[in-house]
């Protein structure tokens, strides 16, 4: 069994699963959470510019 000072996920060295001494599962979890979130936004992003874009092609350009 790993002791909590060789442990890499549960010293404390990474993000907040870490910090808070959740350990190596949990700290993969909060990234693949984060990861979501981050492709969500980045949609989101993408989506709006799309919007616009469409707005400015059926005005006059005059």
């Amino acid at each position: 069994m790993k002791t909590r000072g060789t442990d890499f996920f549960g010293s404390g060295a990474l993000l907040l699963p870490a910090l808070l001494g959740w350990g190596a599962h949990s700290m993969t979890v909060f990234a693949v959470a984060q990861l979501l979130l981050l492709l969500g936004f980045l949609l989101m992003a993408a989506w709006e510019q799309n919007l616009l874009d469409r707005q400015g092609d059926g005005e006059s350009e005059s």
